[in-house]
């Protein structure tokens, strides 16, 4: 009876006032030490709960054996387990009444739209390419991304995963464009960021919504030069993107400044 008055209660507080009295379980891949997150959608959903003040809790793992998508990030949230870094934000969205979006307008959510496809289709694609694909940084990659895991690990497990992603990337197109078309590409997809950006503190003005996020997670990967070294200046030349990431550092990610 205890239990259930206690539930009645958790219902009631979340329906209302769009607290959350239970901990998010984020499950998602390991992250270096000192680094941030190298999968943008993990990175994503993370900022996301950071923004939104949902409290949560990380479980790190390789392992997809739980996921029907077999991808991360996934969350458990009352015992449902749930996949997709933006099916996961819809439903938190819906269960707990918390909408980073509600001051945009229709237009600006459909920009929105359009950026996070320019994001997650194109610019993530490019940056998986570098990593996995490159002859040069795939080995420095697995070496920072697998550390400490045995030798039979980053010789199947890794190198499995490698495969795949490189026969995914040939489909989607992205592999078949020369490196120097590649970085073109991904010039001029941050020129664009850049320009709608302008001088903004977030995307859309003073206050975070989530494409934000999305920026924040894909942008922020092209900052290890060590793991990949054609990323060297590609930041630098878009002064505005620089400035912007380090902005949601300082707000949201402060032991990374």
């Amino acid at each position: 009876m205890t239990h259930c008055f206690a539930v009645i209660i958790e219902i009631l507080f979340s329906v209302k006032y769009g607290v959350i009295l239970n901990m998010i379980t984020l499950i998602q891949f390991p992250k270096p030490p000192t680094r941030i997150s190298f999968s943008p959608f993990c990175l994503k959903l993370e900022t996301y709960l950071k923004v939104a003040k949902i409290p949560y809790e990380n479980k790190l793992t390789v392992s997809t054996a739980k996921s029907k998508k077999k991808k991360l990030p996934m969350i458990l949230d009352q015992g449902e387990l749930i996949e997709d870094s933006t099916i996961i934000i819809e439903h938190l969205k819906e269960k707990y009444h918390i909408d980073l979006d509600q001051h945009l307008s229709p237009e600006q959510k459909a920009i929105a739209k359009s950026f996070q496809w320019l994001c997650e289709k194109s610019i993530v694609d490019i940056v998986m390419y570098f990593r996995w694909c490159d002859p040069i940084n795939w080995p420095k990659f697995r070496e920072v991304v697998f550390k400490g895991a045995p030798w039979l690990i980053k010789a199947t497990v890794a190198n499995g995963m490698a495969s795949s992603i490189r026969k995914t990337l040939y489909k989607h197109g992205i592999g078949r464009f020369s490196d120097i078309e590649k970085l073109k590409i991904l010039d001029d997809n941050l020129e664009a960021i850049g320009n709608y950006l302008g001088q903004k503190k977030y995307f859309f003005g003073d206050q975070v919504s989530t494409i934000d996020t999305i920026l924040f997670a894909t942008l922020v990967q092209l900052e290890p030069r060590d793991v990949v070294a054609q990323f060297e200046g590609v930041l630098e030349k878009h002064p505005l993107l620089v400035k912007y990431i380090e902005n949601i550092k300082k707000e949201y990610w402060p032991e990374l400044t």
